[in-house]
């Protein structure tokens, strides 16, 4: 799966990009050809926002999260 991450408002840090590859390796299973992920991490005062575009075969997720934990918004 190729995987890219990227940071707004936030420096960007190896721990979340591992955090965030390991979370998205679980859906390799689910595609016969390579998939593309596009991750964006938002921070905006209080909120900690991950969105997630997943593109694989016929398949298209869009998800979104807004908490005030980083983690817990990519979980």
């Amino acid at each position: 799966m190729q995987i890219s991450v990227t940071f707004r408002n936030v420096e960007p840090a190896d721990d979340l990009k591992a955090y965030v590859k390991t979370k998205l390796d679980r859906f390799d299973r689910f595609f016969n050809n390579p998939a593309e992920a596009n991750i964006v991490l938002t921070v905006d005062k209080f909120r900690q926002i991950a969105e997630i575009n997943l593109i694989g075969d016929r398949l298209h997720l869009i998800a979104k999260e807004e908490t005030t934990d980083m983690y817990s918004a990519i979980d």
